[in-house]
């Protein structure tokens, strides 16, 4: 039962004691809380009252997430060391050469020190003949940029849980990689595999948001294809990921933080009803499937789209008063839709964009 904004069967574990740590600890503290809607992660809420109106059972949250960090952050050095793109070995060999124990951490700061005497001993020559002398400098070695460098949050929020029994697990995140393209698949590979080592759940469930729309810009008329685009890419891309599933936010805004969470949630609890807890449910939203050209028009075939298409927008439901208002950012459909769509555009060979049309 559900009184005085209380949830009766949903509890949040929150790890609280630490931030972040360079290397690895065993243990962290927090507390359990018996909490009202507000006292919990919204994401992981939103999640869990998806199952719970389901299931009816009830569920454990196991909250070890901060505001605004890369997904570098969260991954387990692990999850590099047995990565085989040349993207993620060179984030592990930065993880061993801040690693006292290794022979790459001697090598590294040998020549970090080396170079340091080297840049003085140049500028004790030049200064004797009567030159300027340079400004010293030299990158420090390792993921020691700040404490959001690769693992560091893992090893003080998240690694001291394991091995907490848990099902699965929900990744919601975007902001702070904008615009770093398509190394999120590779991030995201190393992530879902580095917890599932550390867990020792070869097939641990892992779900995860494609990032939302950032807005607050004016939109200029010019498309473009970026590095937060390719970034959302490299997410779509990592469903090949076995035990995985990918729920869109697109159509909900938002700056650091977004309108609405809710929604967003409950689409990730989508997966989990249908791939864990056998309900008969439509887990994905429409996808890209492939494309053809026919004249001065482009058709796309999508999958997950039994049934059809239809325009929809979130806006007016997840914000302002009024009839028809849900404070979520359920899509609502919209009248002849198809003419009201602007936003997009074909280009020939010539690469040149033109406003399109859509039905």
């Amino acid at each position: 039962a559900e009184t005085e904004g209380k949830v009766a069967p949903i509890r949040e574990f929150e790890v609280t004691s630490v931030t972040s740590q360079l290397h690895p600890i065993k243990k962290a503290t927090g507390s359990w809380k018996d909490g009202s809607y507000g006292d919990y992660s919204a994401i992981a809420f939103a999640f869990a009252h998806k199952l719970y109106q389901e299931l009816n059972v009830p569920i454990g949250i196991l909250n070890c997430s901060f505001s605004q960090t890369a997904i570098q952050a969260w991954i387990p050095r692990e999850g590099y060391a047995s990565a085989k793109d040349e993207y993620s070995k060179a984030i592990h060999l930065k993880c061993l050469q801040t690693d006292p124990t290794t022979t790459e951490h001697t090598e590294a700061w040998h020549a970090f020190y080396q170079s340091l005497k080297d840049q003085s001993a140049a500028n004790e020559a030049a200064i004797k003949q009567g030159e300027k002398a340079k400004e010293i400098g030299a990158d420090v070695p390792g993921n020691m940029r700040t404490n959001r460098d690769a693992n560091w949050l893992f090893n003080g929020r998240l690694g001291p849980a394991v091995p907490f029994a848990i099902r699965g697990a929900i990744w919601n995140q975007g902001y702070a990689n904008m615009g770093e393209g398509l190394p999120y698949y590779n991030n995201l590979h190393s992530l879902v595999r580095g917890w599932r080592i550390v867990w020792g759940k070869p097939e641990l469930p892992v779900y995860f948001h494609q990032f939302y729309c950032p807005g607050g810009g004016a939109y200029d008329g010019t498309p473009s294809i970026g590095g937060t685009a390719e970034m959302r890419l490299g997410t779509w891309l990592a469903r090949d990921i076995p035990h995985t599933g990918m729920a869109s936010q697109i159509d909900i805004q938002g700056a650091i933080h977004y309108q609405a969470k809710a929604v967003p949630g409950q689409r990730l609890a989508l997966h989990a009803l249908k791939n864990q807890y056998g309900k008969q449910v439509v887990a994905d939203g429409p996808m890209f499937k492939s494309y053809k050209v026919e004249g001065n028009k482009v058709i796309v075939e999508f999958d997950h789209a039994k049934g059809g298409l239809v325009v929809a927008e979130t806006g007016t439901n997840a914000t302002g008063r009024g009839e028809g208002v849900t404070g979520f950012a359920d899509p609502k459909i919209i009248e002849h839709g198809d003419d009201q769509v602007k936003l997009f555009y074909l280009a020939g060979e010539d690469r040149v964009w033109h406003p399109a049309g859509m039905k």
